[in-house]
Parts: structure tokens; C-alpha cells; sequence
């Protein structure tokens, strides 16, 4: 689906708004109504990709790379809610749409990620395809486990893809002491073809992230964990990518 964009202005006050669409108060058996991933979403997506959203400056926190992969972070603390995150990941050799199905693909997020320990499709809805995914995860630093209920969609704009996820209430799902329900959350992206850094041509990808949870633990903890495991992550998440490439390119056509 080809989407075309305006120019997109949002203020602090619609960021706020923004932030309250992902949070919810789900600790009763009493279900609200399902809102959905919305073109607004999208819009705040790129307001954060424009440096629009009213928000304050980013601070480089991490800037490291290898032969196949540059990765550089951002933060930036919000008088709204938890900690953001801006990450940008360059991958050598690869192309936007395998790395487009590979953060799509739940099941072999399996093989790779091993803090994802339980995972459900809930829904899936044809008329924006829009999928509601329950989550357990478990973090190598903060023990307990975390439960995530997220809403997910997909657009797309020529060979660029975009994504949204953030926490959603949704019927049947009320808040348990344990695992504990990270809300607000939300983790989105751009994938896009981008010039190799050996050449000119575009045979590299770029994935720039934007994310923010808050889990119930002290902000200040939270800081300390992502700073000390986000590059062994990024490199677990990059053989896990090249992972999946090889399994595509073996895979047997259907006859």
C-alpha cells in the first residue's frame, strides 16, 4: 500500500496526547474498546524521524561498529514517561524487504532472541493489518519476567517500509500480578536501502528505531542495563538477520 506524506508538525501537547493513546488501565475484567494502529501513529512516527515532536535534544550514548554492521544510540529522558531511544543500525549487505519480514517474523525471533520466551498472535485485522501479539520477555539484568500486549502495523512508501508497535488494550488480556505489563511501550522503525560504506551503490540497509518502555522498574536501573547489554544485543539481533538470509536463500520453491 503506497502512502504519500505532508510535511508533519507536532507540538509537545501532541505528544502528551500521543503518549496517553498508549497507555492503559486494563487491571480490571472490564475491556475497552479496541483503538488500533493508526495513521496518527504513523504521523508521530515521523514527526520522531523528522525531529518534530517537540521533544528535547538527543545524546549520542553509544557509537560502535564491525566489518558488516555501524550502530549509533541516542537518549533523551521525557517529562512525559520513561527514557526514548533512538537507535540507528546500518547492515552491510542486505536488503530493506528481508530485513522488513525478518522483524515481522515472531517464530524464528525465537531461534535468535532468547529473552522472548512466550509468544501468541491474538488477532490479526484485514481491513489495516494491524496485529495484536501477547509477549513474555525476559531480560538478562532486571530477572523477573515482562508481559507485553502489543498492537502492530505496516506501511509501506516504494521500497521504504515503516513500522509502528505500542502497548494495546485488548478483550480477554486483564493486567496480572505476574509477569508484570510493561505500559506504556513502544518500538517502531524505518527500514530503508541506503549506500554501502564500500561503495556507492545502495547494497546496505538502515533501520532507525525510536523506543520507550516502561517495565515498573527504577528508570535509573534501566539506564545502566540497556547502556551495559544494547551492543551484545545488536550483534546477537545481526547473526540472527544473516541467519535468517541464509535459511530464505536455501528455502525450497513451492512446486
Amino acid at each position: 500500500m503506497a502512502i504519500c506524506f505532508k510535511t508533519t508538525k507536532v507540538c509537545i501537547s501532541e505528544a502528551l496526547n500521543f503518549l496517553k493513546t498508549i497507555m492503559f488501565d486494563d487491571s480490571s475484567e472490564t475491556e475497552k474498546e479496541h483503538v488500533g494502529v493508526t495513521e496518527e501513529d504513523l504521523k508521530m512516527l515521523l514527526a520522531y524521524i523528522n525531529e518534530k515532536d517537540g521533544g528535547s535534544p538527543w545524546n549520542l550514548m553509544m557509537d560502535n561498529s564491525t566489518s558488516t554492521l555501524s550502530f549509533r544510540v541516542w537518549r533523551r529522558d521525557s517529562e512525559f514517561g520513561p527514557t526514548q531511544y533512538r537507535s540507528l543500525a546500518i547492515f552491510e549487505n542486505m536488503e530493506p524487504e528481508l530485513l522488513r519480514d525478518f522483524f515481522w517474523d515472531d517464530d524464528f525471533r525465537t531461534k535468535w532472541d532468547d529473552m522472548l520466551v512466550y509468544f501468541r498472535k491474538l488477532r490479526e485485522y484485514s481491513d489495516t493489518g494491524t496485529v495484536i501479539l501477547h509477549w513474555i520477555r525476559k531480560f538478562p539484568v532486571f530477572g523477573s519476567p515482562r508481559e507485553y500486549i502489543i498492537g502492530r502495523r505496516l506501511w509501506v512508501s516504494g521500497s521504504t517500509y515503516y513500522c509502528v508497535s505500542k502497548s494495546l488494550p485488548f478483550p480477554g488480556t486483564p493486567r496480572s500480578q505476574r509477569p508484570k505489563r510493561a505500559n506504556p511501550y513502544y518500538s517502531s522503525w524505518r527500514i530503508r536501502a541506503v549506500e554501502s560504506r564500500n561503495g556507492g551503490q545502495s547494497t546496505a540497509s538502515e533501520v532507525l528505531v525510536f523506543h520507550f518502555e516502561d517495565m515498573g522498574i527504577q528508570n535509573m536501573l534501566v539506564k545502566i542495563g540497556i547502556q551495559r547489554e544494547m551492543w551484545k544485543l545488536i550483534n546477537k539481533l545481526e547473526q540472527g538477520l544473516r541467519s535468517y538470509k541464509i535459511s530464505r536463500l536455501n528455502r525450497v520453491p513451492s512446486s
